[in-house]
């Protein structure tokens, strides 16, 4: 899986950006998604971070959620994320990254309706990993969501038709949940 390449800066302001701190956008994610249980949550305010992991392991499903701020500048100063630009140099990194490591991504964007726009780099890998890294930007900062399916039988379709209706879901609870 992809880590965040932004966000590591650490500033002594407070973790409130865009009205809202880390752990109470945190706190609107859901405890399960589709039959998939939150195992764990990471919050750290001085970063303006957090990794939220959901499993499955009967069904070899994850989807890692990840919050991130964009770097801070010369004089620490955490930039708030609101522009086209700001999500293209994101999802710029994050294919530099994959390209880096051998892995060519497709890419593609999800506009639905109630939901934030998403942009997101999708993979199949070893002929068995569906892997999606879909970014957006919400509430001044990054959203990541990283839907990665284990596949038998070659059905890479659906299982990147199923990480893209995560995506979607978790990205319409969120707008609903932090107004």
């Amino acid at each position: 899986m992809l880590l965040p390449l932004y966000g590591l800066a650490q500033t002594m302001s407070s973790d409130v950006i865009e009205g809202y701190t880390t752990q109470q956008i945190a706190d609107a994610l859901p405890k399960t998604l589709d039959g998939l249980q939150r195992r764990t949550v990471e919050v750290v305010s001085d970063y303006h971070t957090f990794q939220v992991e959901y499993v499955d392991p009967a069904t070899m499903r994850k989807v890692l959620v990840t919050l991130y701020t964009l770097p801070a500048d010369a004089k620490g100063n955490i930039p708030v994320a609101s522009s086209d630009r700001d999500l293209d140099a994101v999802v710029a990194s994050a294919e530099k990254e994959m390209l880096r490591q051998r892995i060519k991504p497709e890419m593609k964007d999800l506009a639905i309706p109630d939901a934030p726009r998403f942009c997101c780099l999708q993979t199949i890998m070893n002929e068995k990993v569906v892997h999606q890294v879909c970014s957006t930007l919400f509430k001044g900062r990054v959203l990541e969501i990283q839907p990665v399916t284990t596949v038998n039988d070659k059905a890479y379709a659906s299982a990147m038709q199923r990480g893209e209706e995560w995506v979607v879901k978790l990205g319409k609870i969120m707008s609903n949940a932090v107004k």
